[in-house]
């Protein structure tokens, strides 16, 4: 086990002519792990003659470094403060949501001073927690999250409790880049060109691309190196990009064997996932500042906190648009302060949704806007028929692969107040990493093909350690009996659960208003599996496994590949393509990347509910303009 060691150098003496290390006689006679002697000297100090004294000292300034330390991790000075909006307020634009991509737009508009911004979110700042990457795990079912839940769909889901799917999304500045996994993926260049292709001029691959770049502050020694970084990658903008601190080296070891055996399935190491191409194996970068947490909000609207011209009116929830009927006009929002204070505010520019792929159709069909015959069941008025709410897509997970191998790391992690002091005073601990999930795989089951169809992750656990497992397993609410599998094979040997990611869904689901009230959750329906094409996907993906452990590297670690038994699948002979596809109806879960529910498409597309500028078909001053409008 590691430990933490103080090391306190007391100098008698003075004379040198190295540069002091400081005022503080903590901070410059106290090195935490190390002590550069040749570029720091201590200055001299007198400490307390009793040896109890000088114990107490070093504690209370320990404490007080902590504390500074601690103080730092989410300071509500980093954001905007809190600005009650008064009922008949008037602004240029109101921005519902201040999520992934509330945060930006609002930033952008600020940058014009003569207008005058409204950004409302339905949570608060972020919390101390949030900003710690190891800890990402505990954020979900909070109240930095919606907690959605998506279920009741006949033949899926069968092995969660309640027969239903959690869908995370982001309560919170930020959004859901506050409660992520932090792992910065753009997404493949061909899908923005089939986006353009479909007729949503301006969103090619090559249209969009300086938009990242510009965004980006890329802080990755290995990459910037690189002779064409400036074709993929920016530095100097608002989001920090960095690697993942490698602090835990345990599993280097099983890494590099597990990078030959993708290679001999012709999947080499890509070192960035964002450049030239996605395919292979690799370690993802993340949206990071200093090994802490770089959300949306931190990126964009800290460096606004300051602009007059910006109001941020935190948990308050936005409950309608409001739509004049004869001129199909936005002109403004209703909102809910402190649970019962109702008010509307005015913008005489736009009103622009950004509230997410679940609030925003949610939102519109409150207002009159979405599919004529499901707004008139609930006795709410049709300003515009439009078919919001469907198209709903996601990245469904599948979970029910497990490897074992006989490896041994020969190390188990510090205690959680040990690694959280590490963190706190050098960011070296386990707490700043998200181990093995910050490496994953894009493959195409169709061989042949450079265009990813499943993303592929890994959930490493040292034999008999359910512990690892358990911090996992419990944020998926999995039925009892299917989690004591898992630990049990987990006692037997080192265990990797494989999670596979699909990248190209041609299933859809749907969401729709369970009545008008605007705070009761909408319904949703996931269709995950809904189309065959997706089934053939995984079962292919299963094939591509079963190579994966007969290649010679897997087997030198004598790889073996466990499915979890499933009572209800036994009808069907084990590891045959039926009984694969009930165990995928059975644990099929989320990627929490839901989007499509306001499709953006041409005039000609019936399916699209917002053109390619983002504006609302048939409502003026109107945009949407989160994932919600992506088409796939």
């Amino acid at each position: 086990m590691k430990f933490t060691i103080l090391f306190l150098v007391i100098f008698s003496s003075s004379g040198n002519s190295s540069p002091s290390c400081g005022e503080d006689p903590l901070i410059s006679n106290l090195k935490m792990h190390s002590m550069n002697e040749d570029t720091c000297t201590p200055r001299r100090t007198t400490y307390p003659t009793h040896s109890n004294d000088l114990v107490d000292y070093m504690i209370h300034n320990v404490r007080s470094l902590i504390k500074r330390a601690g103080d730092d991790l989410a300071n509500p000075e980093d954001y905007p403060a809190h600005y009650s909006a008064k009922d008949g307020e008037e602004f240029d634009f109101i921005v519902v949501g201040a999520g992934s991509a509330g945060s930006v737009v609002a930033n952008r508009l600020t940058e014009v001073e003569g207008w005058k911004v409204l950004l409302v979110e339905a949570g608060g700042n972020p919390t101390k927690t949030s900003e710690v990457p190891g800890l990402f795990g505990t954020l979900q079912n909070t109240n930095l999250d919606w907690q959605y839940r998506a279920g009741q769909e006949e033949n899926l889901f069968h092995g969660f409790i309640n027969k239903s799917c959690s869908w995370s999304r982001g309560k919170v500045l930020g959004g859901s880049s506050t409660i992520n996994y932090m792992n910065y993926v753009r997404g493949n260049p061909r899908d923005y060109d089939s986006w353009a292709a479909a007729g949503n001029e301006g969103w090619s691959y090559e249209n969009v691309l300086p938009y990242f770049r510009k965004s980006e502050d890329l802080r990755v020694p290995e990459i910037l190196a690189t002779e064409d970084v400036g074709k993929y990658h920016g530095t100097g903008g608002y989001l920090q990009v960095e690697s993942w601190v490698d602090v835990d080296t345990s599993l280097h070891g099983f890494i590099e064997v597990f990078k030959k055996a993708m290679a001999d399935l012709g999947l080499p190491f890509n070192p960035d996932c964002n450049g030239k191409s996605q395919s292979g194996f690799t370690k993802l970068h993340a949206t990071l500042r200093g090994s802490k947490r770089c959300s949306t909000a931190k990126a964009f609207l800290s460096s606004t906190k300051d602009r007059n011209n910006l109001k941020v009116s935190k948990h308050s929830l936005v409950t309608k648009i409001l739509i004049d009927k004869k001129s199909s006009t936005a002109y403004g929002v209703e909102l809910v302060k402190n649970e019962d204070n109702v008010i509307q505010v005015r913008a005489k520019k736009e009103v622009i949704l950004s509230a997410g792929s679940i609030n925003s159709p949610q939102l519109l069909m409150l207002s009159g806007v979405g599919p004529r015959q499901h707004l008139s069941d609930l006795g709410l008025p049709v300003i515009q028929d439009l078919p919001v709410g469907e198209n709903l897509q996601d990245h469904p997970l599948m979970l029910g692969l497990v490897l074992t191998f006989n490896y041994s790391t020969s190390t188990f992690p510090d205690s959680p107040d040990v690694s959280m002091f590490d963190f706190l005073m050098n960011r070296s601990s386990s707490l700043a990493e998200i181990g093995s999930i910050s490496y994953a795989s894009f493959l195409n089951t169709l061989k042949g093909v450079d265009y990813p169809d499943i993303e592929m992750y890994q959930i490493h656990a040292e034999k008999n350690y359910s512990q690892s497992l358990l911090n996992f397993l419990n944020t998926l609410s999995l039925k009892e009996n299917i989690v004591k599998e898992f630990i049990h094979i987990n006692e037997q040997a080192y265990t990797v659960i494989l999670l596979a990611s699909l990248l190209r869904p041609y299933s859809r689901g749907k969401i729709l208003l369970e009545n008008s009230d605007p705070k009761k959750y909408p319904k949703l329906f996931s269709g995950y599996l809904s189309d065959r094409r997706d089934i053939d996907t995984f079962l292919r993906f299963y094939d591509f496994i079963d190579n994966l452990i007969e290649t010679d590297p897997l087997k030198s670690m004598d790889a073996k590949l466990y499915e979890i038994s499933l009572p209800n699948c036994k009808i069907h002979q084990f590891q045959s393509p039926e009984y694969r596809e009930c165990s995928m109806r059975h644990l099929i879960s989320t990627s929490h990347h839901q989007s499509g529910t306001c499709k953006m498409g041409p005039l000609q597309d019936s399916g699209a509910v917002v053109d390619p500028t983002l504006k609302v078909r048939g409502i003026k001053s109107l945009r949407v303009v989160d994932a919600s409008v992506m088409p796939n």
